[in-house]
């Protein structure tokens, strides 16, 4: 009888739904040096800041390129419509740099989206951001 309450338990309580994955807003890359030396100066690599400028949606591994095209595509949003059994990377991109940061889709998402958005009380070129989610 326990069992067979553990099983009834098991398959009618809600399926738990894995947290979101939203692309970090900005990645801090320090550069190497590579520089050749001169005599009398000493070169300091400083840590630059690049804001998420977009985001990408991809069947499998990035490596394979298969880049998926949105099914809503807009200068103000993009939205994926995700497959039950598809293994998706999201890649986030950032400006200034190739560097790219990619996170493998939880199995229950239902899309991701990348999102323009605009902070009414900001100038530009500062008052634009990008949201990328998969949930």
């Amino acid at each position: 009888m326990r069992a067979l309450l553990a099983t009834f338990v098991l398959l009618t309580a809600p399926a738990l739904a894995a947290e979101p994955i939203t692309c970090p807003a900005s990645i801090e890359i320090t550069p190497q040096v590579t520089v050749k030396p001169v005599t009398g100066w000493q070169p300091l690599p400083m840590a630059e800041r690049h804001p998420l400028d977009g985001a990408r949606l991809f069947d499998g591994n990035p490596a394979d390129m298969a880049d998926l095209v949105p099914d809503q595509n807009s200068a103000a949003l993009n939205v994926w419509q995700l497959r039950a059994g598809n293994a998706y990377t999201f890649v986030c991109t950032y400006a200034g740099t190739e560097m790219i940061m990619a996170a493998k889709v939880p199995a229950d998402a239902k899309q991701c989206t990348a999102a323009k958005k605009t902070i009414a009380n900001m100038r530009p070129p500062n008052n634009t951001y990008i949201d990328a989610t998969c949930r």
